[in-house]
């Protein structure tokens, strides 16, 4: 009972997953500029999902270098 009324709010994973390629098509379709990937094992199951929106590639374009070192490693007690 418990995992049939959570199936209901969340729906089910393979389902919601199988929907992103029909997503990144519309998403592409929208803007030229964006740009989406989606990354499967060998078996065909998901493993992960990039999407850019075209226009913060272009913004990223003028963001200012940043550099951050992360010295902790080295403190000692």
């Amino acid at each position: 009972v418990k995992q049939a009324v959570l199936t209901e709010m969340w729906g089910n994973e393979s389902e919601s997953f199988a929907l992103f390629p029909d997503y990144i098509t519309r998403f592409e379709a929208a803007d030229r500029a964006n740009k989406a990937y989606i990354s499967t094992r060998l078996d065909g199951t998901f493993e992960a999902i990039f999407f850019c929106p075209g226009g913060l590639q272009k913004a990223g374009a003028h963001l200012r270098g940043f550099t951050a070192i992360d010295g902790t490693h080295t403190k000692s007690r």
